[in-house]
């Protein structure tokens, strides 16, 4: 009798090894929100498609024969030079100013279409690193832009039972501080089109900056579900003020110019209510606290 209840439980260990086995092997498993959503360690590829997924693999090693390609040419290069009386440069060398190369050192950028960023808003007129657009034979130049765009779409993170309050408040506050993370140059991500950049038309374009402590204690604060969820903050979000690094305050924070601000955490309710009730939420909890003590 123990050994046939024994049977279903190890069965069950066995199917989950095999699950995670199969999860380990894909490009993506499709994300499930736990309550603590980090868009730090949830990367853009686990809300991919399926017909997204087989064509990253397609273009990556597409890439992988451009960057081949690449290195056989510096090598003939290389070799033609050692004979003065045969070498001439080719005009036409990857190496050139006016080219780009997706493995740079001229790395290819392209401006995000405003129009095309709706929930990704902070990401419309910013360099991003065209990371494989420039590879396609109808590329529309900001594919880099709207394959995030697309992707922040399928965001499943908001409602009771998930990480963020379901308002439209929130929605958006959630959209900016994600596509944020996924667009610019921080400790998990690589942009690098980083720097300020003249267009064609002769106007000037910067990367968008990655969110400050600000802007992740306010989210935490207003929009989290979880009290617990602004200690994910307090790992690696920087201020400029302290870090000497470039980054986007909160919503609220926009006179400050420090991003430092770090709001306490006074008790669920706080971290419940909206953006106006924020310091009304401060001032009730205190109330009920000190009518306990009375």
């Amino acid at each position: 009798m123990a050994l046939r209840s024994a049977l279903p439980q190890t069965n069950k260990v066995t199917v989950g090894l095999i699950v995670l086995m199969l999860c380990l092997t894909l490009t993506q498993c499709m994300y499930e929100d736990d309550g603590y959503f980090d868009p730090r360690w949830v990367k853009p590829h686990h809300f991919s498609t399926a017909e997204e997924i087989i064509e990253q693999e397609f273009y990556e090693r597409l890439l992988e024969s451009k960057k081949q390609e690449m290195e056989e040419r510096k090598l003939q290069t290389d070799d033609a030079a050692g004979d003065d009386d045969t070498y001439s440069e080719d005009p036409g060398d990857s190496g050139a100013s006016e080219d780009c190369t997706l493995e740079g050192p001229e790395y290819c950028c392209t401006n995000c279409n405003k129009e095309k960023m709706v929930l990704c808003r902070e990401l419309g007129g910013k360099l991003l690193e065209d990371k494989y657009g420039m590879l396609k034979p109808d590329s529309q130049d900001d594919d880099s832009c709207t394959n995030l765009e697309e992707r922040a779409s399928r965001l499943d993170v908001f409602g009771r039972t998930k990480t963020f309050r379901d308002t439209p408040e929130c929605r958006t506050m959630v959209y900016d501080y994600t596509c944020l993370w996924w667009g610019s140059d921080n400790a998990v991500y690589t942009n690098n089109c980083k720097e300020r950049k003249e267009l064609t038309d002769g106007t000037f374009a910067e990367a968008a900056y990655q969110p400050c402590l600000s802007f992740c204690t306010q989210l935490a604060n207003t929009c989290a579900n979880r009290p617990d969820w602004i200690k994910l903050c307090q790992n690696g979000v920087v201020c400029q003020a302290v870090d000497s690094t470039p980054c986007k305050e909160g919503p609220t924070e926009q006179q400050s110019g420090s991003g430092c601000a770090d709001y306490a955490l006074v008790s669920f309710y706080n971290a419940a209510v909206g953006v106006k009730a924020g310091a009304s939420g401060i001032i009730v909890s205190s109330l009920l606290a000190s009518a306990l003590l009375l």
